[in-house]
Formats: C-alpha cells, sequence, structure tokens
C-alpha cells in the first residue's frame, strides 16, 4: 500500500483523517504524514485497514457506531 492508495482507501469510505486516526490509535498528524509522504507507512497499515473493513460499515453519514460483529439482525 502506498499513500496514494491509502487516502483513496480513507476516501472511498467517507473516513476523514481525524477518524481514521481515531480507529487506528494514532495522532491525527501521523495519518496527514502518512498520507503527504512526509513519512513512512507502517508495515502492518495494510492489515489494519483490512480489518476495519471486516469489522464495521462505511457510510456517508459517518461510520457506523456498532461494529458487524456482535450485532443482531433488526426486523423491518
Amino acid at each position: 500500500m502506498n499513500r496514494l492508495q491509502l487516502k483513496a482507501w480513507r476516501r472511498d469510505r467517507w473516513v476523514t483523517q481525524a477518524q481514521l486516526s481515531t480507529l487506528l490509535d494514532v495522532d491525527k498528524a501521523t495519518v496527514y504524514r502518512w498520507e503527504s509522504g512526509n513519512s513512512d507507512l507502517p508495515p502492518y497499515l495494510k492489515l489494519a485497514l483490512d480489518q476495519l473493513d471486516a469489522l464495521h460499515y462505511w457510510n456517508p453519514e459517518g461510520i457506523d457506531a456498532l461494529p458487524r460483529i456482535g450485532r443482531k439482525a433488526s426486523v423491518s
């Protein structure tokens, strides 16, 4: 994964740099440095993003507060 792929991943999921930093438990400036090329991306980043994809629903209104795991299906 490179910096442009990271930015595309984040934008495709409507996630801000601040939200991604919270999800990854890093400083917001760290995400900015990764995307701007001022800092190398860590080797674990692709795995971490894959795990986030497995756990969350992404939508334009924001990150789903409840992860997929453990959620009960609702009946309409």
